[in-house]
Parts: structure tokens; sequence; C-alpha cells
């Protein structure tokens, strides 16, 4: 378990750092990188490691988040053209989808293909199909070699980050191209809460299978 902690926190080290670069290639200001959520564990500087290795985020200087002056305004994230905000956010997806392939070869992008309808059936069955999965993913964790589960996990988190789901680049994505069309506002608006209930009903789906698991284990479910 620790062995699979650590590669989560690799992953997410990846992915973060690897649009902070691109970011600053782009030009754009980097404020912090975050990785994972609860208490601080370290900080340095504008990179903060937190307990919990679930989720992420890099922070960017951004007039609609924020003041930013005019002078500052030409290092801003929003003022970037669609194509150079997206070519900022894939790199996260891509490196770890690299990594993958480096580590696994062509299983990695079997890997990252099922990904999502995994995710998908197992939140619409977590009773079922998710118990299955869960099952599957604890054997490869107690059989599969350390560089060989880094390597899946990244497929696996790459594919991830591209749902549509709160906080992955796959929403990102689709609220910049919705808003280069104008079909949204900034914040809040039909999409961010459409993305909202999908990903919180997804989550609490997963959660229930996660839980249930020794239940269903105990008496043979």
């Amino acid at each position: 378990m620790l062995n699979l902690l650590f590669i989560v926190y690799i992953c997410l080290f990846v992915h973060l750092f690897s649009i902070a670069a691109a970011g600053r290639v782009a030009g754009v200001r980097v404020l912090e990188i975050s990785i994972g959520v609860g208490p601080v564990l370290f900080r340095y500087k504008k990179f903060i490691l937190k307990l919990i290795p679930i989720n992420g985020y890099v922070k960017f200087l951004d007039s609609q988040e924020h003041f930013v002056s005019d002078a500052d305004l030409p290092f801003a994230f929003d003022q970037l053209s669609l194509m150079r905000k997206i070519l900022v956010i894939l790199p996260g997806c891509t490196v770890l989808l690299l990594l993958a392939a480096t580590l696994n070869g062509a299983d990695a992008w079997q890997d990252f293909c099922t990904f999502p309808t995994q995710f998908v059936t197992g939140a619409l069955s977590p009773f079922d199909t998710a118990q299955t999965l869960l099952h599957t993913a604890s054997k490869l964790i107690q059989t599969s070699s350390f560089l060989s589960l880094l390597g899946i996990a990244a497929a696996k988190l790459a594919a991830g980050n591209l749902l549509p789901l709160v906080s992955t680049n796959g929403s990102q994505l689709i609220i910049f191209v919705a808003q280069r069309l104008g079909l949204v506002k900034p914040y809040p608006g039909p999409i961010h809460k459409f993305v909202a209930f999908v990903s919180i009903a997804c989550w609490i789906s997963w959660l229930l299978a996660i839980v249930s698991t020794p239940v269903i284990k105990a008496y043979g479910l």
C-alpha cells in the first residue's frame, strides 16, 4: 500500500510539473503548485505537498480569478489564445502517458483506453462491476513490480484527467472551448454546475464501492 501511495505522488508530481513547465514556456506566471489535499506536509516557495495524494493543481496568474495589474497582464493565463491554453494543459496527461509507455510498452495504451469505460461502468454499478474492477486492481498491486505498477497508474491517471469531471484537464478543455464560442460565462455557469453534479455522483458511487468491499467479501455477496 505504501508503494501505491508513493506511485500516486509520483504521478501527481509528473502531471502537475509538466503543466507548470508548459505554462512557463508559454510565458505564464506560475503562482503555486500544490500536490494532494488535507494538511500541509511540506512547503517550499511555490511548491506545496499535502497529506492525502488525491488531486492537486497548478495556480497560474489569471485576471478572471483575481486582480492583475496592467504590467502583469501579459503573464496571465487567461490572456492566452485557446490553442495556447490547450498546449499548456495537455502536457500533464501527455507526459504521464509517455512515462507509462516507457515502462510498460504497448500495454500502456490499452490501460489508457480502457480506463474511461472502467470508471463509468464502475460508477454505474458500485456493487457489481466496481467490485470486479477493485478485485483486479488489488491483485495487480500485490503481484506487479514497482515500475510496472507505476506505468499502469500513470496511464490510468492520464486517461482519468481527460474525463469531464471537476478539477480535471478534460473539464478545463471543454470550458475553454465553450468560453471561446461564447457558450458559457467564466464562472459559475450551467456547464460548471453540470460537471460538478456528474463528478459528485461518480465519486460517491466509487466511495460506496470501496467502503462496501469488505462487507461484500465477508458475506460472499
